[in-house]
């Protein structure tokens, strides 16, 4: 009866470690995930604001008359 009782607290363990292990493997990618979204929201950030500065500056060029802007 010994023997039965350590076998099932043996195996009960390796199943709490395995699961343990999985977890920390999920986490990390939940943080490599996380990681990546942000640098993508970063990146969609600077890019909207750049095509914006870009676009302000085209309807400018745009809606100034020819010869204004001093050039030969």
């Amino acid at each position: 009866m010994l023997l039965v009782s350590l076998g099932i607290a043996l195996r009960w363990r390796k199943r709490v470690v395995n699961q343990e292990n999985e977890n920390e493997r999920m986490e990390s990618a939940l943080a490599d995930l996380r990681h990546g979204n942000q640098l993508a929201i970063e990146l969609h950030d600077t890019l909207s604001n750049d095509l914006t500065y870009i676009s302000t500056i085209a309807r400018n060029n745009l809606a100034a008359p020819a010869g204004i802007d001093g050039g030969d």
